[in-house]
């Protein structure tokens, strides 16, 4: 049999807090006060009481920096250790990253301005390489990509990677768990300027609409994450992690002409990035709108001041809010009132920024 252990995924489903536990400093989002030393005592004790030969560890956590003579504890408690490392497209990778940081960790920053995210596949993978050396195991890579997972399946290849199974219908797949949805390309732009206005704490307000809305804009419309980017800048990644890639290419996959990844680059409509990221204010008047109905209908009515109320249904009525006649001239300047707007009418103690100081705003260096 094989057991996933409790320890270290106090209330998830994955192992985030015993991997946060291992890195320097923590700063993951699954900070917890359980030291490390006492996880490997807690995972010790739980192991002792359980009669499977085999046990599971998983969390993405690991894939940062961590504490390596930390890692090392789990020689002495393992004899056997195999680890498989899935490799996504940098690419993708980094826009997959930026969504989920602007969606929950308040990121304010546009993509553009970040600097180059530091996924060199070699460079990560190196120090869990050295982990193994002298232990029975071994470091399996795997490029993730649908077309080269077994039966098309990430559940399907895990477990032939690392248990050498192949299951079959009698197999108990997860379904629905787990999941993370991201936002549409105009949902994310929007979430980023209320990032820019409000505080974590009342930013985290609009995350369930802005899914919500992303849902059915990415049905009518669908897109993938990559096309945050456009076509040259996707080549510009790339080329910086080359050689990187062909690297690992031939060192973990014996691919001798170095090619990591072999999915196409560019989309038959791939069209202008630019385009395809730019809020104006009739966007963000309609996904204002569905964030005011999907707060009037979860929030709790005792809560609700009458004013703001009013405020939210004359706004889904589509009563133009005086933002609106600020839009042709200062459109930026416009969706910055109508975040303040739907922020103030959400947490009335909420003190927000002034009108005035939202018509100074530069958004372009937020």
């Amino acid at each position: 049999g094989i057991w996933y252990p409790s320890t270290g995924r106090e209330g998830l489903e994955a192992h985030h807090q015993i991997a946060t536990a291992a890195r320097p400093g923590g700063g993951t989002g699954f900070d917890t006060s359980i030291s490390w030393p006492l996880y490997m005592d807690l995972l010790r004790d739980e192991l002792a009481h359980r009669p499977e030969p085999t046990v599971l560890m998983s969390s993405e956590v690991f894939s940062g920096r961590m504490t390596w003579k930390f890692l090392r504890d789990l020689k002495k408690l393992f004899a056997e250790i195999r680890i498989i490392a899935y490799l996504r497209r940098q690419d993708t990778l980094i826009a997959s990253n930026y969504n989920q940081w602007v969606k929950t960790e308040n990121l304010r920053l546009r993509l553009e301005d970040l600097r180059i995210l530091p996924f060199d596949f070699e460079v990560m993978l190196e120090p869990w390489n050295k982990l193994l050396v002298g232990h029975t195991g071994g470091l399996v890579v795997c490029p993730y990509e649908r077309d080269r997972l077994r039966n098309g399946s990430i559940v399907d290849d895990f477990m032939h990677s690392v248990f050498d199974l192949d299951i079959d219908c009698s197999f108990g797949r997860p379904i629905g768990q787990g999941s993370n949805p991201r936002l549409s390309l105009s949902a994310l732009e929007y979430k980023r300027r209320v990032n820019v206005m409000c505080p974590r704490s009342i930013a985290a307000a609009f995350v369930e609409p802005l899914v919500e809305y992303s849902a059915h804009e990415l049905l009518a419309r669908p897109e993938t994450e990559a096309a945050i980017f456009s076509a040259q800048q996707r080549r510009e990644i790339l080329a910086a992690f080359a050689e990187s890639n062909a690297s690992v290419a031939r060192r973990y996959l014996g691919v001798e002409d170095g090619i990591l990844f072999v999915d196409d680059l560019v989309e038959s409509d791939e069209g202008d990035a630019v385009a395809r990221t730019r809020l104006d204010f009739r966007k963000a008047l309609v996904i204002s709108r569905h964030v005011a109905a999907w707060y009037l209908a979860h929030s709790e009515p005792d809560v609700r001041k009458p004013a703001n109320e009013e405020a939210l249904r004359q706004l889904i009525r589509g009563i133009s809010w005086p933002c609106s006649a600020l839009a042709p001239f200062l459109p930026d300047q416009a969706i910055g009132l109508l975040i303040r707007r739907l922020a103030v009418a959400f947490h009335g103690s909420f003190v927000a920024p002034t009108d005035e100081d939202i018509v100074g705003l530069r958004w372009a260096k937020s």
